[in-house]
């Protein structure tokens, strides 16, 4: 099953449910030797098995919600809530046909780290 929020939409709760313990089952591993992060940033990059356009965020939307869930499960971070991970960010890699994949960049931040992103509210 591909992860994407039309999909997660619209499958039934068992279905969502296998999908998410496949995901925790493959992502574990990847994620154990990483140390015990207080506050974080994750940016996703997704790279696409071909040049059809998609949108970012559908498809990374539910790759950091199962994600996200897997390092709580795994004791890397207490919580997904907004104190912890103040930004999450998506954005497009290009074409892998041979890997197509959302990779996840974690980025340990201070508890004083400006997170500013604009100087004000976009007009």
């Amino acid at each position: 099953m591909w992860l994407n929020l039309n999909v997660y939409r619209n499958a039934h709760h068992r279905e969502l449910d296998a999908a998410k313990k496949e995901f925790t089952k493959r992502v574990l591993p990847l994620v154990e030797d990483l140390p015990k992060l207080e506050r974080v940033l994750i940016a996703y990059i997704l790279y696409t098995p071909t040049k059809r356009s998609c949108d970012v965020a559908n498809i990374c939307t539910i790759v950091d919600k199962f994600f996200c869930d897997t390092l709580v499960k795994a004791g890397k971070i207490a919580d997904d809530n907004r104190k912890i991970l103040p930004i999450i960010a998506f954005r497009d890699g290009g074409v892998d046909n041979t890997n197509p994949r959302v990779d996840a960049l974690i980025h340990s931040i201070g508890p004083n780290t400006d997170l500013t992103l604009t100087e004000g509210p976009v007009s």
